[in-house]
């Protein structure tokens, strides 16, 4: 299954400043730009008086100041995290601390190990959430698995061509973010007996389906 991601290069805001962006939507942008954060993670807040925030963003002092500051006369009640990449978590600890909200996600981070190297912007091993919320993330990761075995069932049986069909319209400098992605899908079909692999699973091998999916 592909999906259409346009890359909208034109995003008007300030660092630092928590400004609306949608009826009942306020948005802050921590100043980490990058490849994988484009200006800078976005953390949002939802609603007024009593607050969500989702995704506290990175552990930089800056951002973590701007947003309590930003919040200071408002109740969080809820700290929301949608992935536990390093960009996106580590700040729930200490918006944690000064508000006393509960954190509500899917943690530690599942993929790779502390230290290693990575292309993404590494795993948060260290956020656990006071309230576990998997539904969500099942749902993604058996979305992304069904679009992976569709591209076997139609003979695309490498990473990058995988990457071409599933990530239409990707930026080019997240190829291979997406394509580590996509080998960590195929690993896992591997090791439940679903794809089998000409050699080892890297992404220069080739990749079939051994049996329908169970």
């Amino acid at each position: 299954m592909a999906v259409d991601i346009p890359f909208r290069r034109e995003i008007a805001f300030e660092y630092g400043r928590l400004e609306p962006i949608a009826p009942g939507i306020r948005r802050i942008v921590a100043r980490n730009p990058g490849p994988f954060t484009f200006k800078g993670t976005g953390t949002y807040v939802v609603g007024e008086g009593e607050v969500a925030v989702i995704d506290p963003g990175p552990e930089m002092e800056e951002h973590i100041a701007a947003v309590l500051a930003s919040l200071a006369e408002e109740q969080v009640t809820h700290i929301l995290v949608t992935h536990t990449h390093r960009d996106h978590s580590p700040a729930a600890k200490a918006l944690k601390e000064a508000t006393g909200a509960p954190t509500y996600g899917f943690g530690p981070h599942a993929g790779g190990k502390r230290g290693e190297a990575g292309v993404e912007e590494g795993g948060d091993w260290d956020f656990t959430p006071d309230v576990v919320h998997v539904r969500a993330f099942i749902a993604h990761r058996r979305e992304r698995e069904a679009g992976v075995i569709d591209c076997l069932k139609a003979g695309i049986e490498t990473v990058d061509r995988m990457v071409e069909r599933l990530y239409v319209g990707l930026n080019p400098s997240l190829r291979r973010a997406a394509g580590r992605s996509v080998l960590a899908h195929l690993i896992d079909l591997t090791g439940r007996d679903i794809v089998t692999a000409d050699g080892p699973a890297t992404v220069e091998a080739h990749f079939r389906l051994r049996h329908k999916p169970r």
